[in-house]
């Protein structure tokens, strides 16, 4: 069973990126291992089922079965957004006429990690997977493509990561975050006298950015674990191009160098795994998620500074609790 978390260019920015999405997820990617699906990826900083936990809790690979552990999974999500109106006017004659159709659509979240017991005490591992991202696009007719009509936001993890099992009822692990962040928008537009219904705005911009996580597990008695992890917040200073195409004027297009700065939220979550005689384990956890920093988003003038538009989204922080289980 998957578990799947659905989630101008500025000016309306982002909102189209974020629509669709789960409350508590926002457009994180929680699809991280295959086995994590069945469960809901409940209890994951203690579960530690395979070379995955270098993700969920890096402590988890002193858990492992000694040598090489290869851990690859694809999960195909599929999402519906749909959008309906209720009786708005149209006061811009440049405005599409039609719902958009399916903004969501098929996506395949790749994930790879590797993990291996350098001695009975440490181990080294690799992960190397999506960690947030969305995909939002509407069809260029759409009545709202002048608050944005497509985003994707794209961001990749590169994880290395170590463990040590102090002694029989601790460990404890950690990792480095090489993460890259790539974000595309497009809107129409509306330029008075040049109003146009294929006047177009498209923005674009990455950046790499560096964080951390960190993990500890104890094993409280032969059959119950705890966990508890952290994974830091992430600063990408996006650099890019705004292109704005206008029609009206023989297809003129304008391009400008542009930066921003896009937070990717901090998480702690706590962890517990009980066994229940050979066959059953009992997972839940408790995840704290800082999304709060997801505030103001400004786009500004690469050259000069200048500010050229904002978007508020004032996200708030968010909690899960996660039950779950594993049966053999």
């Amino acid at each position: 069973m998957n578990k799947t978390i659905t989630l101008r260019l500025i000016p309306a920015l982002i909102a189209i990126a974020f629509s669709g999405s789960a409350a508590s997820a926002g457009f994180q990617l929680q699809n991280q291992t295959g086995s994590g699906n069945g469960n809901a990826f409940a209890g994951a900083a203690a579960a530690a089922e395979d070379a995955g936990t270098i993700f969920f809790n890096p402590a988890g690979m002193t858990y492992l079965a000694k040598g090489h552990n290869i851990s690859a999974s694809g999960t195909l999500l599929y999402r519906v957004i749909d959008y309906s109106d209720t009786g708005s006017s149209a006061i811009v004659p440049s405005l599409g006429t039609t719902n958009g159709g399916n903004a969501g659509g098929f996506s395949l979240l790749p994930a790879m990690y590797w993990a291996y017991s350098v001695t009975p005490s440490v181990s080294v591992g690799l992960g190397i997977s999506p960690t947030f991202g969305n995909r939002t696009e509407y069809d260029f007719d759409f009545v709202g493509r002048n608050s944005g009509y497509f985003a994707e936001i794209a961001q990749i993890n590169i994880n290395p990561s170590v463990a040590w099992k102090i002694n029989e009822q601790v460990s404890v692990g950690g990792g480095i975050n090489f993460a890259h962040n790539e974000t595309h928008f497009k809107q129409g537009m509306t330029l008075g006298a040049l109003a146009s219904t294929t006047n177009s705005l498209d923005v674009k911009g990455d950046a790499w950015a560096v964080g951390y996580n960190l993990g500890a597990m104890f094993q409280i008695t032969p059959t119950t674990r705890l966990g508890l992890t952290y994974r830091s917040e992430l600063k990408f200073d996006l650099e890019g191009q705004q292109t704005a195409s206008i029609s009206a004027v023989n297809g003129v297009t304008g391009t400008q160098e542009i930066k921003t700065v896009l937070k990717t939220p901090a998480s702690a979550s706590l962890a517990i795994s009980q066994k229940v005689g050979d066959r059953l384990e009992l997972l839940a956890d408790y995840t704290w998620t800082n999304w709060s920093v997801v505030d103001v988003i400004q786009l500004q003038n690469k050259t000069t500074g200048a500010n050229l538009s904002a978007l508020s989204y004032n996200f708030k922080d968010t909690w899960r609790i996660g039950v779950g289980g594993n049966y053999q």
